[in-house]
């Protein structure tokens, strides 16, 4: 698993209100470092989850299958 450099954990601490620009769209990625890394830590992120999602279902349940145990 990739993870974020130590510089990169710093500037997400520190830039928090310029993420949570590109977070709300009032800012478009990716120019600036910061931006490549808020790209980079956001795919990380959501690929992180998927594979959690994944773990969660089993190797023998379909995709759909998970939704089907709570009706909306």
């Amino acid at each position: 698993m990739v993870s974020l450099t130590r510089r990169e954990q710093d500037l997400l601490h520190r830039y928090q209100q310029f993420y949570l620009a590109l977070v709300e769209g009032r800012r478009l990625p990716p120019v600036t470092e910061h931006e490549r890394l808020w790209v980079r830590w956001r795919r990380m992120t959501r690929d992180r989850n998927v594979r959690v999602i994944m773990r969660r279902m089993g190797p023998d349940d379909p995709p759909g299958r998970a939704d089907a145990h709570h009706p909306g």
